[in-house]
């Protein structure tokens, strides 16, 4: 009476994550032959070992497939095996099982899993372009019900160990101190004393199959329609669908198969992987060694508490910024020389942690800590002596900026990092007023607006800018949950240079196209696939934003002397200038009735 314990780690040693390509598959395959075979072996353990059970499949691997791919071993033929083994298999699972890992798993005839907060297990596969593929979209329904899979599938959402043995994923949780493997290796002994036909779950119903046209109907209405983003989601509904309507789960499994292809093929899919991998490289530290040095810094200690940092510029942006690094658990201290302007950036904190509060994202014992503890505020750059970090984030005028690091240069400690939130402006340019040591550690570090809610920011990267510097920005980014990329130091970096003929050419529409308003361009940008039109992208952001970096280029008009700047490209229309300059519409910031109609170059438009 033997329980094999089958270790799938062993077959990927140099990746905690456990991913399940070809090595590990072929690994699986050759165990579970060998405990099949074995008279002595009455049931099996599979394990990924102490760190994680796998967080799936190799994703490198999917442009091989096609719908004709005669692969030799496939993560579907591993899930057969192992629901139709015919010795009972227990899954212990410890840290993530998810995607391809949640799959074997759900293909066990038992499940025990550790209840520390690093469980986590789902079918995020929408993520990266596909549809799960080895019968999550068959089993999970049949397990937690179709309304939560679809709910776990179409978000990419994680449950923790709790949740899965609430829905009945999970048969039995190890505390913390537990063990295991100890635990499975009980419940597999146990369980050679019981049948296993309704231990497979290709063979049980979905618990709401009833419901299941309304409960994809009301899903569907939750995603993006499938031209402009949804295709994978709409993909993945079809499949999940099947297992409450499908006459069987080999049909179902068919369905999902069609449903796999038809999201890993389309562009909609590539990009998406595209995009993930573009992610993963992008937040490669720069240099192994300078990382190394970097980890030392104070800014990454596992404990910020008393470390200070500062922002300077309490409009929407800084006191964007300033939440950021509030909730990461730094001290934060909000700079404006004007009082108006400071108090009305600390109003805006304040409103930020009420919503988080009232969202339960935050509890009122951690939004009191945070306002009363870690948020401090000045109007003198001379009480900054004591800072690790300054960002600036004041108005795109040059000379502003550089006055500002001028004094920052001789007021704050010689270790102390300058940054910039410029969008567009030099950064050389910038670090020509400070001494040539500061400007080893001088770089921009660009958030888009709203700060607290956007998680791009570019790492903007001079000329003097070290790369331990560069290596440091990198690991705080994703210190405070943000995605941060590495950019050169060039007029508008990427982003901005991206959005700028996007911009432009929104606004020539309304100059020459007649009866065309804000909102008619918006809803056509928003049904092209765009996330949000650029008129609402500017309200959101404040217009006066590109109208500075317009003036700071020589573009716009002088509003004394009404002479043309210098620089005006020969393709421009001065309305978006005038809404700033003449009306005062800078956006929500300005707090004023958002529809207005005005007359500029004699067409009517209606702002929203």
């Amino acid at each position: 009476m033997v329980v094999y314990v089958i270790d799938f780690s062993k077959a990927s040693p140099g990746n905690p994550l456990n991913p399940l390509g070809a090595p590990v598959r072929d690994y699986l395959w050759e165990q579970l032959a060998a405990a099949k075979s074995s008279s002595q072996v009455t049931s099996v353990i599979l394990t990924g070992g102490a760190r994680n059970f796998s967080a799936g499949a190799d994703i490198s691997e999917f442009d091989g497939i096609s719908s004709n791919s005669k692969n030799a071993l496939s993560l579907i033929d591993i899930v057969q095996e192992i629901e139709n083994f015919p010795k009972p298999i227990v899954a212990a699972m410890t840290g993530v099982a998810l995607g391809g890992g949640l799959e074997v798993a759900l293909a066990c005839h038992y499940r025990i899993a550790t209840a520390t907060k690093q469980t986590l297990m789902g079918l995020p596969e929408v993520n990266v372009g596909v549809v799960p593929g080895a019968g999550g979209t068959q089993r999970l329904p049949r397990l937690i019900g179709m309304g939560n899979a679809l709910n776990y599938i179409l978000t990419a959402q994680f449950m923790t160990a709790k949740q899965a043995m609430q829905y009945g994923l999970v048969d039995a949780l190890v505390e913390v101190d537990g063990n295991v493997l100890e635990t499975a290796q009980k419940w597999a002994t146990w369980a050679e004393l019981m049948p296993l036909e309704d231990r497979r779950v290709s063979n049980r119903t979905v618990p709401d199959a009833p419901q299941a046209q309304k409960l994809a109907q009301a899903a569907a209405q939750k995603l993006p329609a499938p031209h402009q983003g949804g295709l994978v989601q709409h993909c993945a509904l079809q499949a999940i669908l099947a297992a409450a309507t499908a006459p069987s789960f080999e049909v179902g499994m068919q369905i999902e198969k069609e449903q796999f292809m038809t999201a890993l093929q389309s562009n909609q899919g590539k990009a998406r992987r595209h995009a993930f991998f573009a992610v993963r490289k992008a937040q490669k530290p720069v240099a192994q060694v300078s990382s190394q040095v970097a980890k030392q810094h104070p800014l990454l200690q596992r404990n910020v508490s008393r470390v200070k940092v500062a922002v300077i510029g309490a409009g929407t942006m800084g006191s964007g910024i300033a939440m950021v690094l509030l909730q990461a658990g730094f001290q934060v201290v909000l700079v404006d020389i004007a009082k108006p302007a400071l108090d009305k950036g600390l109003q805006h904190i304040h409103t930020i942690v009420k919503g988080f509060v009232a969202k339960q994202k935050m509890t009122p014992a951690m939004a009191e800590k945070l306002l009363s503890q870690q948020l401090l505020s000045t109007q003198k750059l001379q009480d900054l002596t004591d800072v690790q970090l300054v960002v600036e984030a004041v108005v795109e005028r040059m000379h502003i900026k550089k006055s500002i690091f001028k004094t920052l240069d001789q007021v704050t400690a010689p270790n102390s990092i300058l940054l910039s939130n410029t969008s567009t402006l030099d950064i050389d340019e910038m670090a020509s007023v400070l001494s040539p040591q500061r400007q080893t550690t001088f770089a921009g570090w660009h958030f888009f607006s709203p700060a607290h809610v956007m998680k791009l920011v570019e790492i903007v990267k001079g000329k003097a800018t070290s790369t331990e510097i560069v290596a440091l920005l990198q690991m705080l980014t994703k210190r405070i949950c943000k995605l941060g990329v590495v950019v050169g130091n060039c007029d508008g970096f990427c982003g901005n240079r991206l959005l700028r003929p996007y911009g432009r050419e929104s606004g020539m529409i309304l100059a020459e196209g007649g009866a065309s308003t804000p909102l008619q361009v918006d809803k056509a940008l928003m049904k092209f696939g765009m996330a949000m039109g650029v008129f609402t992208m500017g309200d959101l952001a404040g217009n006066d934003i590109e109208y500075n970096i317009r003036r700071e280029r020589g573009w716009v008009r002088d509003p004394k002397t009404q002479v043309v700047g210098p620089n005006r490209p020969t393709r421009y229309s001065e309305m978006a200038d005038d809404l700033v300059a003449k009306l005062g519409r800078v956006g929500q910031k300005a707090g004023k009735v958002r529809i207005i109609s005005f007359v500029i170059l004699q067409q009517q438009c209606c702002w929203n």
